[in-house]
């Protein structure tokens, strides 16, 4: 489209057709600006305001603020320069909706005066009442929604779109600045985010003066980016066409130990395994707290020691084909304590692991005179392999038997021989019988008899 206007010679006498143009072209010139500025766009645009809002008193009624749209499929531009309003919005039902409040150019003729009119052929005047100015405002008017849909309807053909207003089920009483979502968007087809039909259909252009202070936040006048202003998030990372990686970083080598200008090549001129150009041989250089792979580099003030997270503890040890953990050293022996594998004493000699338990026979018994009695100790966790002390307790006297091995049999009274003797200690499944023998003419009477067994296998 062109922009074109009326042109009149000296002394000219003009037609009503010229004055036509002269108000045709008027807002034509206007609009066809509009369509060279924004023509290879794809929807509709709020250049500015045009807020849906609430009344100053609530309603059910919304306004619009002072703004300006342009319509991409008419190519036409509407403008409102005061408060627009009332716009009702219907009651609402059952159930909630969402209606959209849509707007477009209005033409109005206006301001009526009388006119004289020369017939060209008689040459006849008449008079009449015409309308002598035309005024270019908005049209708005709301599409209601269906109950219970969530979504709006799609926007009419040849209007803009502006807002989305929920109305909720019932409501008759008004329609608050939170019931409506106004556009958002901020570019030609970005999204409205909460609006639910059509999201993309309008945006919204914003003054040059915005967009100059908001591009002034993070730039100079000359265009260049303040300090500081650009982020990891903000560069494109990989190993993709244009994408930023190694090999577009600089190095600054200030030891100039490095041939390579960027990181990428200077990551091949390190030296380990693998690498084709080793140019870098010293310990040191890496710094004076590198360690490089070599023999006696690690000492243990490297080394951070500890049970606490990542640290470095006895867990982390591997054992080696002479020396074997003993995963109890750190804790008190007491108890019963299993052992596995060879454990080696301070002077190198094996220590043969075992348990050892005790458990006693309390509930007592006759003696007979001359005669003897098994007692069965019960209890052990383990079959025992030998006894290392079984002792019987009567009426007045402890006598006590050592020995070692199964089957031990042993005639000692420790305390009075010739008395109450213990005849023999039998092994049996995690159990020890103890045989006793009373040699005295009078019954005796046996207290408890106690067994400390252990199993070495």
């Amino acid at each position: 489209m062109d922009i074109k206007v009326s042109r009149f010679e000296a002394n000219e006498i003009a037609k009503d057709i010229d004055f036509d143009h002269i108000n045709d072209r008027e807002y034509a010139n206007l609009c066809t600006i509009f369509e060279e500025l924004f023509g290879r766009l794809v929807n509709d645009i709020i250049v500015g305001g045009l807020n849906c809002q609430q009344r100053s008193t609530p309603s059910m009624n919304v306004d619009l603020s002072i703004g300006l749209g342009y319509c991409k499929s008419t190519g036409k531009v509407a403008h409102t320069g005061s408060l627009f309003g009332p716009i009702a919005v219907t009651n609402g039902g059952a159930q909630t909706r969402i209606d959209l409040v849509e707007i477009r150019l209005k033409e109005t003729d206006y301001d009526s005066q009388q006119r004289a009119f020369k017939d060209p052929v008689t040459g006849y005047i008449s008079y009449q009442d015409i309308n002598t100015k035309t005024r270019f405002e908005i049209e708005a008017q709301v599409i209601q929604g269906t109950e219970g849909a969530g979504v709006a309807q799609s926007h009419t053909t040849g209007w803009v779109k502006i807002a989305e207003v929920t109305v909720d089920a019932g409501e008759t009483t008004s329609i608050l600045d939170a019931d409506i979502e106004n556009c958002t968007g901020g570019y030609d087809t970005e999204t409205t985010t909460n609006w639910t039909a059509e999201t993309a259909v309008t945006f919204r252009l914003g003054s040059v003066e915005n967009f100059k202070a908001k591009f002034r936040v993070k730039h100079k006048e000359n265009g260049d980016h303040e300090n500081n202003i650009i982020k990891d998030q903000h560069i494109d990372f990989g190993t993709g066409a244009n994408q930023v990686n190694a090999i577009d970083i600089p190095i600054v080598d200030a030891g100039g130990r490095i041939t390579a200008t960027e990181v990428e090549n200077a990551l091949q001129e390190l030296a380990g395994s693998g690498r084709t150009s080793e140019t870098i041989k010293s310990a040191y250089d890496l710094g004076d707290a590198a360690i490089v792979d070599s023999a006696d580099t690690v000492k243990d003030s490297h080394i951070d020691w500890g049970s606490g997270a990542s640290q470095v503890d006895l867990d982390d040890v591997p054992e080696s084909s002479t020396k074997k953990h003993l995963t109890t050293a750190a804790q008190t022996i007491a108890g019963n304590k299993t052992f596995s594998g060879n454990i080696i004493d301070k002077n190198g000699n094996e220590v043969i692991a075992m348990l050892m338990e005790t458990k006693q026979n309390t509930s007592g018994g006759t003696l007979v005179a001359s005669g003897t009695t098994d007692v069965v100790v019960s209890g052990f966790s383990f079959t025992p392999d030998a006894i290392l002390v079984a002792q019987v307790n009567t009426d007045n006297i402890l006598y006590k038997s050592f020995g070692y091995g199964t089957g031990f049999v042993a005639r000692t009274d420790l305390a009075n021989a010739g008395r109450v003797n213990l005849e023999q200690l039998i092994i049996g499944a995690n159990q020890v019988t103890v045989k006793i023998r009373n040699d005295e003419t009078a019954t005796r009477t046996w207290r408890s008899v106690i067994v400390t067994a252990v199993k070495t296998s």
